[in-house]
């Protein structure tokens, strides 16, 4: 069976070698949202955002002399305390989780697996997986911890998730089918991963106050567009602005969910629109996530 690898909005196709080690024909992939351990530890040194801004795109290549060593070290310093995964760690844990599904299917008539990561948070970075069978496709997210901080907070809130989906499985939620904890020789730490029903074309839903009216609006983003000359720098957002008419059903469809969690939880969850914790499929708003 043949696995495939892809990045980003545009489905660039990378590379994994066995030494788990990841290379591309153009742009190299890595992660460009900082992780949630990561970002509370640049905080609490009082560090300026522009150390990752400026950075994150090489923390896995070699220290050059021209560039600024001073941060760049402190930004490796800080990451191998938090345990941060590197894109080619994350790699391996979407790799390493697969084999070990894909064996548990017990089945010889998998054709090709391919692994897509088509977005990030602090938390976890998301990739899509499609297995391509010779009865069928079938289609999941897969959740990978940023650092350990972000395992925390991954594992919390997946199992929080388990219980709402099982208490109503009708209920607008992308739900959490599997929690997995990869111990891995390669890797910082033991990495929490997640794997969850995919929810077909849908994009994120975020918010933002307009500068001419003042109000709070929200917006459909097919992608974050970045600087050319940095590409950790989100310049703008490709998509569109909700309808009155939307937003009201996205309000609605959250408040929802909001009460039936809960219901059935110790406390009321919190959702958080700018993490991307809501997605919209064109009919109606579905949680894929909660703080």
């Amino acid at each position: 069976m043949d696995f495939s690898f892809f990045f980003g909005p545009d489905k660039t196709p990378f590379v994994f070698h066995e030494n788990g080690m990841v290379g591309a024909v153009t742009t190299m992939p890595f992660h460009g949202i900082i992780s949630k351990g990561l970002l509370n530890k640049l905080r609490e040194n009082n560090i300026p955002n522009e150390v990752w801004l400026n950075n994150a795109h090489l923390l896995e290549k070699d220290l050059n002399s021209d560039l600024n060593l001073q941060d760049l070290l402190t930004l490796k310093e800080y990451a191998a305390d938090c345990k941060v995964l590197s894109f080619s760690q994350s790699a391996t844990c979407v790799k390493r989780y697969m084999e070990k599904y894909i064996d548990g299917l017990k089945a010889n008539n998998i054709i090709q697996c391919e692994i897509w990561n088509i977005k990030e948070g602090h938390a976890s970075s998301v990739w899509k997986v499609t297995i391509v069978s010779i009865e069928k496709i079938e289609h999941f997210a897969v959740n990978i911890a940023r650092d350990d901080e972000g395992g925390i907070s991954l594992m919390e809130s997946s199992e929080k998730l388990k219980i709402i989906g099982s208490q109503f499985p009708k209920i607008n939620l992308a739900k959490v089918l599997d929690i997995y904890v990869l111990q891995d020789i390669s890797l910082p730490s033991q990495v929490v991963i997640t794997k969850n029903e995919w929810i077909d074309n849908s994009y994120e839903v975020h918010s933002r106050k307009n500068k001419q009216t003042g109000e709070e609006e929200l917006l459909m983003v097919e992608r974050f567009l970045t600087s050319e000359n940095n590409p950790t720098y989100i310049t703008s957002v490709l998509g569109r602005i909700f309808t009155t008419e939307e937003v009201k059903k996205i309000q609605n469809k959250i408040n929802i969910f909001l009460t039936k969690a809960a219901a059935c939880l110790p406390e009321k969850p919190e959702i958080n629109i700018n993490d991307g914790d809501v997605v919209w499929n064109g009919r109606k708003a579905i949680v894929v996530a909660i703080s």
